[in-house]
């Protein structure tokens, strides 16, 4: 799963609201820039936006839409950042 694909699947589970006003490429987000260059910096910048600008998804329960996939790398991230992070401390 690249970026693009995961930044699609967290925004089609959005959609699955009625009152979702649906982002557009050009919505400008305070912070991020537009809406539609998010993936362009990054898996990791695409986690952290919807984790912290997801509200849609995760506090009204649209995250019940997102595939298996996607759930799981939310549910998980946080264990592979720390992973991450040890591993690259004890090579410095």
């Amino acid at each position: 799963m690249n970026a693009q694909e995961l930044h699609d699947a967290c925004h089609e589970a959005c959609t699955h609201c009625p009152q979702f006003e649906e982002w557009d490429d050009d919505t400008h987000i305070q912070g991020w820039g537009e809406f539609g260059n998010i993936p362009k910096k990054g898996i990791a910048k695409v986690i952290k936006f919807w984790r912290e600008e997801g509200e849609v998804l995760w506090e009204y329960g649209y995250s019940e839409h997102l595939p298996h996939e996607v759930k799981q790398l939310f549910d998980n991230i946080d264990s592979v950042i720390d992973k991450a992070i040890r591993d690259y401390c004890a090579r410095i």
